[in-house]
């Protein structure tokens, strides 16, 4: 509410008294396209990706409680008094310090197809959906691996040739089976029974399975 009062503030003072640096600060607001086009693009609807609207959000509040040059002092201090009462800062049962933990009990769990892939990894690309096990790929790191050697939803038009004929492109596939129904590999592989031809399955743990490409897979059309 506070965010919103300053851009009414802004858009008075840009209107009013033709103020285009008035405008700027609402540029901050395109923040909100990345975030919001890919949730109409049906990427899972996650908090921490509104983030950096938080930002626009601090500043808009500070516009408007130093909107009034005689009573900013009091409008900053009402203003951090609701911040603290409404929402805790620090409160350890946050909406997004608790998205952030959903993991957490998978996160042993799922050790044991990390050591499966870093012992046979010998630098063939990685698939795998960023929009669901983008936290994983960063876990990997530990056992030496960077997104570089992922092939994920960010690679554009080779991510979607590779949803076509994944064997030609990836070496290895991980793959969530079962958070929130599956991942989109899960259900293409559901759909579609020639998906992981030319995989193995090799081992599983805490919802996902890792596939590894046969020698042959290649030769196959």
């Amino acid at each position: 509410m506070a965010g919103a009062a300053g851009i009414l503030v802004l858009a008075v003072r840009g209107l009013w008294r033709r103020d285009i640096a008035a405008w700027l600060p609402l540029s901050l607001l395109a923040t909100t396209a990345v975030p919001f086009a890919a949730f109409l693009a049906g990427h899972p609807y996650r908090i921490r990706y509104m983030v950096p609207v938080i930002a626009s959000q601090a500043l808009l509040a500070g516009v408007a409680a130093g909107a009034v040059r005689r009573v900013a002092v009091v409008g900053s201090l009402a203003l951090l008094v609701i911040l603290a009462v409404e929402l805790r800062p620090l409160a350890s049962d946050a909406p997004m310090v608790l998205e952030a933990q959903w993991d957490r009990p998978n996160i042993v769990a799922r050790e044991a197809v990390s050591q499966c892939l870093a012992e046979g990894y010998q630098g063939e690309t990685v698939m795998a959906s960023m929009g669901s096990l983008g936290h994983y790929m960063q876990n990997l790191s530990a056992h030496g691996l960077s997104i570089r050697d992922f092939l994920h939803e960010g690679n554009g038009a080779l991510w979607r040739a590779a949803l076509t004929a994944p064997r030609l492109y990836a070496g290895w596939m991980l793959i969530e089976e079962k958070a929130e129904g599956g991942d989109m590999l899960a259900k293409i592989a559901r759909e579609n029974p020639h998906f992981l031809d030319g995989y193995a399955r090799i081992c599983e743990a805490a919802g996902v399975a890792l596939y590894r490409r046969q020698p042959a897979a290649l030769l196959i059309r």
